[in-house]
């Protein structure tokens, strides 16, 4: 039987239809004819149904065949369809004899069905074909244009239908109506009189029928004589999926918002049994969102969506596994977004809206193991108990084939709880069965520290983010016993997925990312959505160290030199004396939390490339030793082949000490001032807004972009900026000035279907096993990163060590670029669109010193407003010569006869615009930069470090924000001008020196100071 959500999703983007029949139809099959007749009694004649010709099949003896269960289809009408369909599953959906040809376009339209079919020896009856159609008549439906209504003929039948006398009638007429019941809105509800006379053994007895059967019988026939339409499903915007309960039954709809009007796709409903009808309301919309998603799946699958709920919201979800079907509790472990969600809290319509900031319900992770997230809090004793169960049960690991592993994991306790709270996200290993076992291997440790949900009402310090720098300021102070440390995060503890390098990159605009982008870009953008670039930030314990992709690059020795010409004193010796405090690795450092190792995956691409450039002449160096230019084998921040965050590596260890308090989910809205001293800050925590003292002072590490946001909404920033939004002016300074960002343009390369696809690699359950005993295989590549180089434009710059661009080269599935970059439909369907299924290596350059400034700029007052994030990509034209060389670098690279191994060749296609240019490289390269570049997230500058005396500064260089008093800024924001290579490191070295700085300033009596 076809699937009608693949019938309904292929029409909705054809613009020519044809329906094409076989002649004499099934008895051109000599033993499909003999096996109809010899099971000839299978089937039966419905009465009243003799018009519904596209089920009808005509024998020889005339006799005509108008139902068959369908598990008796026979094996040679699969074979017949296999062989006719083979390679044209997105263009054809056969049914029996009959055809549907689905295209965009008239070329190669019949063409190679027409040629399958004489392959295949049938032959069609041309009398009985329709081609070229806008609409056809197909299963009883008429369809075509992206619409869907039901078939005249069929609905005929329905309302000519007699008032049934006995059960056997009452079923057959709820039969012909159930086939039509996604057009009908609460079908089961309205239908429910009829049900109920379905009840009993006897299966011909007949019906006491009343006023409510009567009323029932018409408004069915009612409701399809109006000829509801539905409309094709586009599978680039989000799905709205609208759940609802009552007492009867529960509904679902399933729509989209087209040209500013919300259109229906489908509606579902089910009758709620005498047992579910007991269940409270929270239980009834929980059954709800349950049966929606097991329904509606392939929709839901990997697209964006947004759940609205008309009831009360759940607050705790209880009764949740009671709600749910046996066989449906998974869908409850996990959520339905992950990265593909727009909107993580579900709306409320109704009198109960006001409460939705408090109560409103987040959906996580990938649909194949779902949870319902409602209270931040842990989720109810019947959840924990199921999960406990479905994750430490030895049996239950047996019967999924994970003891054959022979695997012997001993995990603790307090481990095992932290897998309780576990949300899954959609990576390439998300639905293997070897699932719960990877989780179950990384519960071994601890990743990020216990949090806390009391507080005190003061401390000495209050530390604003627990990212890469904030992490390591709280875990240093707290070293001193006479000091109490606050360290607030607005996101939460991050999932264990986390640690595998492969799913570095899956988290972009997650729950664990700001989902930041950029304004409408004026030199690029011009195939992005809206010409908006994705920015990510991360929200966690951790921030960009947890969801980056673990590149260990510390910057060029020069970069610091020039942070103390430019006026901040001291810090030139930052490249020299930090790294060895902060960095295990050979010679960079012993000792330090943050421990770096080589990745334990060698890929077959790799060693071509390395071929590739040994044959050019490039140098193979260590680019965090004494020089940087030339390639350099990825060394990652791991530990163990696991990532090693700064939650791990700082918090972790610290997490037992009395005096340091660590708050997640806290989101801070505002720095407290009293006249020009900091005083404590106000924060959002588990529904309550709180205010907490600093007796010492407020230390600020958010990020480049929340960092300057925060300021602004306290005060400290552009003095006419504040004024506009009516902000009390405490300090007049350029916060948000400054913005520097490292663009990168890229050029892809398809490679020999040889070269095994990077996602099956990772689904792989070889590969996952592999991970799970000893952490090598592809789990352990980190963001298909096989290679980065570090190089100059001329040989100038090589001599001196001063590098442009920095060059990433990694295998990227085609979809992951759309999610990642931000395509629009078209560009992305121009341009990768013929490689989806094929092996794609991607080299991006990364100019390493942009010429070009932005800013961060508020749009509202509100702390829960995104601000205006402004790079100014591009802005300067020596930002595009350099993307430019350093794509003309990864072309050349690329395209050495040692890339002939994997078979690497240039995509042929271009992004709208850049069609013309193909001929030309140079000019292409700048059209393909003009049309779309990334960001690899190294925001920067925002609150600039130096002289005091400069203007343009916010901050000295002890970061202490200027003009006011006991208020410091230690991240990346404090960055005069953007280091040579990624940020996570010397970010990291900033918090340990600014940590130096402020212990110096303690004096404790336990310490012998003072």
């Amino acid at each position: 039987m076809p699937i009608l959500e693949l019938e309904n999703e292929i029409s909705g983007w054809s613009k020519i239809i044809s329906d094409v029949q076989l002649n004499s139809k099934l008895s051109q099959i000599q033993q499909l004819k003999e096996l109809l007749y010899e099971y000839s009694n299978l089937f039966s004649n419905i009465p009243g149904c003799t018009d519904l010709a596209e089920h009808d099949i005509e024998l020889e003896s005339e006799r005509a065949i108008v139902a068959m269960p369908y598990r008796m289809s026979p094996r040679q009408i699969e074979i017949l369809k296999s062989e006719v369909n083979k390679m044209l599953e997105l263009k054809i959906i056969p049914y029996l004899d009959d055809i549907a040809i689905f295209s965009l376009a008239w070329d190669d339209h019949l063409k190679d069905l027409f040629y399958r079919l004489r392959s295949a020896k049938l032959h069609i009856k041309p009398s009985k074909c329709q081609f070229s159609q806008a609409y056809i008549k197909y299963l009883g439906h008429l369809v075509g244009q992206g619409l869907r209504t039901s078939g005249k003929l069929k609905v005929q039948v329905i309302k000519d239908f007699p008032i049934p006398t006995n059960k056997t009638q009452v079923r057959t007429f709820l039969g012909l109506v159930g086939y039509y019941r996604r057009y009908i809105p609460e079908i089961s509800v309205i239908a429910a009189p009829l049900t109920d006379l379905l009840k009993g053994r006897n299966r011909k007895s007949t019906v006491d029928w009343n006023s409510s059967c009567q009323n029932a019988f018409e408004e069915l026939k009612t409701r399809l004589s109006e000829n509801p339409v539905l409309y094709s499903p586009d599978f680039t915007k989000p799905f709205i999926i609208q759940c609802d309960a009552s007492n009867l039954g529960i509904g679902v709809v399933l729509s989209q918002v087209c040209e500013n009007e919300e259109q229906s796709i489908m509606f579902l409903s089910k009758k709620l049994s005498l047992a579910e009808q007991k269940y409270s309301t929270t239980e009834k919309e929980c059954a709800a969102i349950i049966f929606a998603v097991q329904k509606l799946k392939c929709y839901l699958d990997g697209h964006q969506k947004k759940v609205i709920l008309f009831r009360k919201p759940f607050y705790r979800g209880r009764g949740l596994l009671k709600a749910a079907p046996f066989g449906a509790k998974p869908l409850l472990i996990g959520g339905i977004g992950g990265n593909d969600c727009d909107e993580r809290k579900i709306q409320k319509r109704g009198k109960y809206a006001h409460q939705e900031e408090k109560t409103s319900a987040a959906w996580y992770g990938h649909s194949n193991y779902s949870r319902v997230k409602g209270h931040p809090s842990q989720p109810p004793r019947q959840v924990r108990y199921f999960v406990n169960t479905k994750y430490f049960n030895t049996r239950h690991l047996f019967l999924n084939g994970i003891i054959q592993l022979n695997t012997n994991i001993h995990i603790k306790r307090k481990y095992q709880m932290e897998l309780l709270e576990e949300r899954v996200y959609p990576t390439p290993f998300s639905l293997s069965p070897l699932f719960p076992m990877l989780m179950l291997s990384l519960a071994t440790e601890r990743q990020s520290p216990i949090t806390r949900t009391s507080f005190q009402s003061e401390y000495d310090y209050i530390i604003v983010g627990a990212g890469a720098a904030g992490s390591v300021v709280a875990s240093r102070l707290s070293e001193i016993p006479c000091v109490s440390v606050l360290l607030l995060e607005a996101g939460q503890k991050p999932p264990k997925v986390t640690e595998i390098p492969a799913a570095a990159g899956s988290f972009i605009m997650s729950d664990l990312d700001w989902k930041y982008r950029t304004v409408p870009q004026r030199h690029t953008g011009s195939a992005l959505i809206d010409r908006r670039v994705i920015l990510p930030c991360g929200r966690t314990l951790g921030g960009g160290s947890t969801v980056n992709a673990l590149v260990m690059s510390r910057g060029n020795r020069k970069n610091y030199d020039e942070w103390a010409k430019l006026g901040a004193q001291g810090w030139g010796i930052l490249f020299n004396t930090k790294i060895g405090k902060t960095i295990v690795i050979l010679w960079h450092g012993i000792g330090g939390p943050i421990t770096v190792e080589r990745q334990n995956y060698q890929p077959e691409v790799k060693a071509a490339i390395v071929d590739s450039a040994s044959e050019l002449g490039y140098k193979f160096v260590d680019v965090n030793g004494p020089t940087q230019h030339g390639f350099y084998d990825f060394q990652a921040t791991l530990r163990k082949g696991k990532r090693c965050s700064t939650a791990k590596g700082y918090l972790v260890p610290s997490e037992n000490r009395t005096n340091l308090h660590i708050l997640s989910r806290a989101m801070v809205t505002k720095v407290l001032f009293e006249k020009k001293q900091a005083v404590g800050v106000e924060f959002d925590f588990r529904g309550k807004r709180h205010h907490v003292a600093a007796r010492r002072e407020v230390i600020v590490s958010a990020g480049a972009i929340n960092t300057a946001k925060l300021l602004m909404i306290s005060g400290i920033g552009p003095m006419n900026e504040l004024e506009r939004l009516r902000i009390p002016v405490v300090a007049d300074l350029p916060v948000g000035r400054n913005l520097q960002e490292h663009p990168a343009g890229f050029v892809a390369f398809e490679l020999d279907e040889s070269v095994e696809l990077l996602h099956k690699r990772l689904f792989d359950e070889e590969n996952i096993s592999k991970y799970i005993k000893d952490r090598s295989g592809p789990l352990a590549y980190s963001s298909g990163i096989s290679l980065i180089a570090f190089l100059s434009n001329n040989s100038t710059g090589e001599a001196k060590d001063i590098t442009d661009h920095e060059l990433y080269f990694l295998e990227l599935p085609a979809l992951a670029a759309k999610l990642r970059v931000g395509f629009t439909p078209k560009a992305y369907q121009q341009v990768f669109g013929p490689y989806e299924k094929k092996p794609i290596l991607v080299c991006l350059s990364q100019i390493l010193h942009p010429k070009s400034r932005g800013f961060v700029r508020l749009r509202t007052n509100s702390p829960y407003d995104f601000p205006d994030i402004d790079p100014n990509y591009l802005d300067d034209p020596q930002d595009l010569k350099d993307v430019v060389e350093g794509l003309k670098t990864c072309v050349k690279i690329l395209q050495a006869p040692p890339m002939s191994k994997v078979g690497a060749r240039m995509f042929n296609t271009s992004f709208p615009g850049c069609e013309g240019f193909m001929d030309d490289l140079e000019v292409f390269l700048k059209c393909l930069t003009r049309a779309a570049v990334m960001s690899l997230s190294h925001p920067v500058g925002t609150a600039k470090m130096g002289d005091p005396r400069d203007p343009s500064t916010v901050v000295d260089p002890e970061l202490r924000v200027k003009t006011v008093e006991r208020l410091r800024v230690i991240d990346s924001s404090v960055m005069p001008t953007i280091v040579w290579g990624n940020t996570n490191v010397p970010t990291i070295m900033i918090a340990e020196k600014a940590s130096d700085m402020i212990k110096r300033t303690i004096h404790c009596r336990s310490l012998g100071r003072g």
